[in-house]
């Protein structure tokens, strides 16, 4: 069984520690809370929107990896996606979008593979490995803007 996990080093600022951990997190204890469940159609809508939301990350390529740290990457999009078991899209996803966030998913897991678990920020980009993700993220991304982000409330 191969590791991914990976220590996280640098950390989140601005728009993405939003992203990550702020306003998506929020809502989701907050319902926690509540009562009320989160409707089945509202969850899937908010797991697909951070879908696109790594998906951006990786569309930026190496300067994500400059950004945010080569543990960053990696641990960033295995906070959304599986890094071993099969996955299972939420339902909010079109089969467009599912084959394409599940390419990307099939490139993440074989890069992580092929990287030392311990790896600089330069030693990453020298593998090729954040560009050719980059090609198959902007591609995925195309997919699922032009049906854009759903409405999360």
């Amino acid at each position: 069984m191969s590791s991914r996990v990976v220590q996280r080093h640098r950390p989140l600022t601005g728009h993405q520690e939003a992203i990550w951990y702020g306003a998506s997190l929020h809502n989701f204890f907050k319902q926690l809370m509540t009562s009320d469940p989160i409707p089945e159609y509202l969850l899937a809508q908010r797991l697909r929107n951070r879908c696109i939301d790594v998906l951006e990350l990786l569309a930026d390529g190496n300067e994500t990896v400059r950004q945010f740290g080569s543990a960053g990457y990696f641990n960033w999009f295995f906070d959304w996606f599986p890094d071993e078991d099969a996955y299972d899209p939420p339902s909010a996803m079109s089969q467009d979008e599912v084959e394409v966030a599940t390419a990307v998913l099939a490139l993440m897991r074989e890069a992580c593979d092929a990287t030392s678990l311990l790896v600089t920020e330069d030693e990453l980009i020298a593998t090729g490995w954040p560009s050719r993700i980059q090609q198959f993220a902007q591609n995925a991304l195309e997919v699922f803007m032009t049906r854009g982000r759903g409405v999360e409330d």
